[in-house]
C-alpha cells in the first residue's frame, strides 16, 4: 500500500469493520518524504500487487520502478481499485475529491449499453409485475402512503407505500419504476431532507444521485456487519461501488437475493 496517512486511516478503518476477505498480508508504505521503492522488493515480500494512493504524486524514481514490477507481473491498482476488489465497497472518503475525476470514475452509471438494457429490464419487469398485481388490488383496494423523494439529478418524485409497515408495503414502488422514477435496483430513496444530511457528512454522497434510486439495492441486501459502528457509511460505501460496477448479471442477482430475503426473512440474511 502507497498511500499517506489519511488513506491508510480509511482502509484500516474499513477492514477492520468486516465485510471481506483479504487473501494476503498488507504491508504499508508512506507516499511521501520515503526513500525510493527498492527494486528488488516484489522478490523479497513474495509481491502480488500494489495499491496506490492519490493524495500525493509519486517520485519519478519510484513510477519507473512500479512500471517495471508490472512487467514482473505485478499488479497496479488505485486504492479505490482495491477496496472495490476486497471490500466490494468504497468509502465515501476515498472518493476522487476533484469534480472532473469524479465524472470519469462515475461515468458508468449513467451511460453505455448497460444503462439502457437496465431501463429496459425495469420496464419489462416491472410491466409484467403490474399486469398481475393491479387487477388483484381491485378486490381490496390499498391504501396507499406518498412521501417526497429526491430522485435522478436530485428531481423530486412522490414514492408511493402501502400504509402500514410490513414485508410487501413497497409493492406499489413499481408504478414508480414504470413512471421512471425510481428502478428496480438502485441506491435507496431518501427524503430531500435526509440527502442533505447526507450530503453534510460525506462529500461524495451526491453521487448517488447520479442513478435512479431502487427498490433494492447493493447497499441494503447484505447489510452493515454487526460490528460495524456506521451503517450510514457502509451503505453509501455499497451505493458508490455500485454506480461503478452495475450490470444484469449483479441486478439479476441483487434481485433474486432480495426475493430471498422477502420471502424467507431474518437469520437467513448475513
Amino acid at each position: 500500500m502507497l498511500v499517506s496517512s489519511r488513506e491508510r486511516g480509511e482502509l484500516s478503518n474499513a477492514i477492520e469493520a468486516g465485510g471481506c476477505v483479504i487473501p494476503c498480508g498488507l504491508e504499508w508504505r508512506a507516499v511521501k518524504g520515503m526513500p525510493a521503492l527498492p527494486p528488488p522488493l516484489p522478490a523479497l515480500l513474495d509481491l502480488d500487487g500494489v495499491a496506490i494512493g492519490g493524495d500525493h504524486q509519486l517520485s519519478d524514481e519510484d513510477r519507473r520502478t512500479l512500471i517495471r514490477w508490472q512487467e514482473q507481473g505485478v499488479r497496479l491498482l488505485s486504492v479505490q481499485g482495491w477496496a472495490e476488489l476486497f471490500l466490494r465497497r468504497l468509502p465515501p472518503a476515498l472518493v476522487p475529491p476533484v469534480w472532473a475525476d469524479r465524472v470519469q470514475a462515475f461515468s458508468h452509471a449513467r451511460t453505455g449499453a448497460s444503462s439502457r438494457l437496465k431501463r429496459l429490464g425495469d420496464l419489462l419487469i416491472s410491466g409484467v409485475l403490474l399486469a398481475v398485481l393491479v387487477p388483484l388490488s381491485w378486490f381490496r383496494k390499498p391504501e396507499l402512503f406518498r412521501d417526497l423523494c429526491s430522485g435522478r439529478d436530485g428531481h423530486p418524485f412522490e414514492r408511493l407505500r402501502l400504509k402500514g409497515s410490513g414485508r410487501f408495503s413497497a409493492l406499489p414502488q413499481l408504478i414508480n419504476v414504470w413512471r421512471g422514477d425510481m428502478s428496480l435496483v438502485g441506491p435507496r430513496p431518501l427524503t430531500f431532507a435526509v440527502m442533505q444530511q447526507l450530503e453534510a457528512r460525506f462529500s461524495g454522497a451526491e453521487l448517488r444521485q447520479w442513478m435512479r434510486p431502487g427498490m433494492t439495492g447493493w447497499g441494503r441486501v447484505a447489510g452493515p456487519p454487526p460490528e460495524e459502528p456506521d451503517a450510514v457509511a457502509w451503505e453509501l460505501g455499497r451505493d458508490l461501488y455500485y454506480l461503478r460496477n452495475h450490470s444484469l448479471l449483479l441486478d439479476l442477482r441483487l434481485l433474486a437475493t432480495s426475493l430471498l430475503i422477502l420471502l424467507f426473512p431474518a437469520p437467513w440474511r448475513r
